[in-house]
This record gives C-alpha cells, sequence and structure tokens, in this order.
C-alpha cells in the first residue's frame, strides 16, 4: 500500500509529538479481568535473560548511522543459531531534549525499515525530528538484513520469476503460469530457504524490536506503522503490553485475520 507524504506527517506527529498511543490489541484475559496487562512469564524467559546487544554505530548515508547485529534465530533456543539484522537511526537534532526513539515500519511484508528511517527527514515534521531519535529495524530475511536464500543458483530464482513476471495475471495461460511459478516460490523457500524462512514470523521480528529498544536504551518502545507494520505493532503490544510508551497505527490490518486460522483463514488479510 502506497504511503503518502500527508499520512506519514500526520502519523509521526501523532506517535511521538503528541505521544497518543494507535489502535492496539491488549489481551482479552486481562481486560476482562480489569487488570493491566503485563509481558507473561515465557516472554520474560524469552527475552530478559538475553545480553542486551551493543550495537557498533557508524555513519552512513550521509545523515544516518547504521549497525548490524546477530540475534538469536530461535528465541527458545538463545544458545543456538544466529541471524543478523540491520538497524538504522537518524539522530535528534537535540540530543540534550531528546524524548527517546521512535521505531518506523512502512510494512509490506518486505518493506525497509532502515530506507524508511533513512528517509525520516524528509517525510516526518521537525517537532518529532527534534526530540526523537528515528530507528528502523530491517525484519529478519529481508533489507539490509541477512537475505533469505530460498534458490540454489540464481539461474533456478530466475526461472521461477519469470513465470511470475507479470503485473496482473490475465486469462487463464497467464493465472496458471502465475500459480504455478507462486508455488515453486514457496516450495523454494520452505526447503531451501527453511532454516531462515521458518524462524521470519510476526512474533520474532516482534522480539527483535523489543531486543533493539533495549539496546538503544529506550525505556519503552515509541512505534509508527503502516500496513503490515500495524499488525507488527499489534504483536509487539500483545507480546510486551507494558512495554510500549505509545504505538501508531495506520492502514491496520486485522492479526487475527493475518494468521490466517479457523473463520479468518479464507478472508483477505487487510479486510478491517
Amino acid at each position: 500500500m502506497p504511503i503518502t507524504r500527508s499520512r506519514l506527517l500526520a502519523a509521526g506527529v501523532l506517535s511521538a509529538a503528541v505521544a497518543v498511543a494507535g489502535a492496539v490489541a491488549v489481551p482479552a484475559t486481562a481486560q476482562a479481568a480489569g487488570k493491566t496487562a503485563t509481558t507473561s512469564a515465557a516472554e520474560r524467559r524469552r527475552l530478559d535473560k538475553l545480553p542486551t546487544p551493543k550495537l557498533g554505530w557508524y555513519k552512513c548515508y550521509g545523515t544516518a548511522e547504521c549497525a548490524t547485529v546477530k540475534v538469536p534465530l530461535d528465541y527458545d533456543k538463545p544458545k543456538g543459531a544466529k541471524t543478523e539484522i540491520a538497524v538504522l537511526r537518524v539522530k535528534a537534532k537535540n540530543q540534550k531534549a531528546k524524548i527517546g526513539s521512535l521505531f518506523v515500519n512502512p510494512g509490506g511484508p518486505g518493506g525497509s525499515a532502515t530506507a524508511m528511517a533513512a528517509d525520516a527527514p524528509l517525510f516526518l515534521s521537525d517537532a518529532v525530528l527534534e526530540k526523537f531519535d528515528v530507528v528502523g529495524v530491517d525484519p529478519r530475511g529481508i533489507g539490509a538484513s541477512a537475505n533469505i536464500k530460498c534458490f540454489k543458483s540464481v539461474k533456478d530464482q530466475t526461472a521461477v520469476f519469470n513465470r511470475m513476471n507479470v503485473a496482473f495475471p490475465l486469462g487463464k495461460t497467464q493465472e496458471q503460469r502465475y500459480i504455478s511459478g507462486a508455488q515453486s516460490f514457496g516450495k523454494a523457500c520452505s526447503t531451501t530457504g527453511k532454516t531462515l524462512a521458518g524462524a521470519m514470523s510476526t512474533s520474532e521480528v516482534a522480539r527483535d524490536m523489543e531486543l533493539m529498544r533495549r539496546a538503544v536504551g529506550d525505556k519503552k518502545l515509541t512505534y509508527l506503522g503502516f500496513s503490515y507494520g500495524t499488525a507488527l505493532g499489534q504483536y509487539y503490544a500483545n507480546l510486551f503490553p507494558d512495554r510500549f510508551r505509545a504505538i501508531a497505527i495506520d492502514g491496520n490490518i486485522d492479526p487475527r485475520q493475518w494468521a490466517g486460522t479457523g473463520s479468518s483463514g479464507n478472508q483477505i488479510l487487510d479486510a478491517g
């Protein structure tokens, strides 16, 4: 979904300058009990015993700072395999008056959060840029993070992508060719690319963001997300309900439909 300049400006000011949380989902069990929701014991076990990553920032893209960091491929196996994620920040203009960091995600899934953060001076208001570091974390497997490799060779990849190289398939022949390519693509990512593909869930990306929140030194998360980024924001809010300061989401995806289970299995993902 395209992101317009006016929508970004409005949402950025909402999330950061005014500090009003967007439509976030709070666990129903806590709501029903009239209690303040807190991070579960299971999530505390997964995250809180991990050392806070040290980000080796270096200058990049003229006005930004970049870093990469290795995180557990599976947070239930913290001493096991790792994957590398990329982080970028544009520092607040007034560091003495800085409120914290504004984490951003443009959606997709597959859109680059580091690219969005790098463009922060082009779309966020001066009020936001003055008092917030703008931070982008590329979801595992895409962007500047360690990429998923679904094919054994570029030749194999090209053969599959050629079957999908149409803006919109028209007619039975094009439709069958496109579907065949999509099925081959999915099979490749679940076989050759299985190791990383099997660890690219939205929950794991939310856990990566929680770890990066600690890494940049914020006590609580401030977040702005669009399209798929709204699902990510809602997942974070449910996993870590006591660890966010403000969440603004625009172009909302129903997280239950996103999971594609039960009665929502055949519904389109972005039906609000």
